[in-house]
């Protein structure tokens, strides 16, 4: 049986082979009940200048500040949760379990990888953290 910090780990991958993406505000919440479940501690992040015109950031830091009074545990258990409503509402698509004994298994599995981590590194230029 999975752990709720192993569970937590395989939603944020999971969050990531979503079949649609979800809007902006969706994302918001999830950036905020990761970094709370995460452990980091927002008593420590930098608040953003009221004059600052970087929108991106106070909405990140203001996402974050709503779940700060979170334990780290519930936290990651509403990031589990919403994950889960996120792949019924959005779709999910898993990555396929190749046979290695195929010979072209590990060069599709090299490119599915090559895929995965470039919609990762895309989701994450959307809401990269710069803390």
């Amino acid at each position: 049986m999975e752990t709720r910090e192993q569970r937590f780990k395989r939603a944020s991958a999971e969050s990531l082979m979503l079949k649609t993406e979800p809007d902006d505000l969706q994302k918001l919440k999830l950036y905020g009940l990761y970094k709370q479940g995460s452990g980091f501690d927002f008593s420590k992040a930098p608040k953003p200048s009221a004059f600052s015109l970087n929108f991106k950031d106070k909405m990140k830091y203001n996402e974050w500040k709503k779940f700060s009074h979170l334990s780290v545990e519930e936290a990651q258990l509403n990031y589990i949760d919403l994950v889960e409503s996120f792949k019924n509402e959005y779709g999910f698509e898993p990555p396929k379990v190749e046979k290695k004994n195929e010979p072209e298994a590990e060069g599709k599995e090299e490119a599915k990888e090559n895929d995965e981590e470039a919609k990762k590194e895309e989701r994450e230029d959307v809401w990269e953290d710069e803390n």
